[in-house]
């Protein structure tokens, strides 16, 4: 299933999980919609967050990776999720090894 989701300011995010007292960190995301039943619920942790390209609308890129909610889908939901490109060294050096080509 796929719905389509916005990027918020980080603050909101803050705002709606008071328990990060820090507030979201470098490398995470605030996705989620103003409108009820469009988020992420339990069991969807790990998931991927896709962005079609306008080019090739046939193309999907993962920008982030599904990592905290909070209402599942009850009206203005806000997730939390992994940025994928804070991370792509990381994940090149761990999928492609040193010796890559």
């Amino acid at each position: 299933m796929k719905v389509q989701l916005d990027e918020f300011p980080k603050e909101n995010c803050t705002r709606n999980f008071p328990r990060l007292r820090r507030g979201l960190r470098p490398g995470q995301l605030c996705i989620g919609s103003v409108k009820p039943n469009k988020d992420t619920c339990q069991g969807d942790s790990g998931g991927p967050l896709q962005l079609v390209t306008n080019e090739t609308t046939c193309t999907y890129h993962i920008v982030g990776i599904t990592s905290l909610g909070g209402a599942c889908a009850f009206g203005k939901s806000l997730g939390i999720y992994t940025e994928v490109a804070h991370y792509i060294d990381w994940i090149e050096e761990n999928v492609w090894g040193t010796n890559a080509l």
